[in-house]
């Protein structure tokens, strides 16, 4: 969708939803719920904020450290995403999180599509 499409997802409550599905111990719910946030973390600058204040970054860093790989892919893409589009404190926000050392561990996997999107 674009971004009145995620706005309208915003609006109706499904950050706190998608949040509690980082945590879910079936793989391709935690999964799918990386993607959904990777796609509002490519949004606006005011929806990576809504983001932030739903908390959901530091579980996300977590997937990235811990998760398999498949999920700590898609956790590594809402980090991106937000570095690469959002501004300068929202950028400040995640790497005071700790998604520098998650983000570079990821650099030594052998996937070239993976490390472009890490490096961009």
């Amino acid at each position: 969708g674009n971004e009145t499409h995620t706005q309208l997802l915003i609006n109706v409550g499904v950050l706190p939803c998608l949040a509690s599905l980082l945590t879910h111990s079936k793989f391709g719910i935690c999964k799918e719920a990386c993607w959904a946030i990777s796609n509002i973390t490519a949004g606006t600058p005011d929806q990576i904020d809504k983001v932030i204040l739903a908390n959901i970054i530091p579980p996300l860093i977590l997937l990235v450290s811990t998760a398999q790989y498949v999920i700590k892919v898609e956790a590594a893409w809402c980090i991106a995403n937000i570095c690469t589009g959002g501004n300068k404190h929202q950028i400040e926000y995640v790497v005071g999180q700790g998604c520098i050392k998650p983000l570079c561990d990821l650099l030594e996997e052998e996937d070239t599509n993976v490390v472009d999107f890490i490096l961009d």
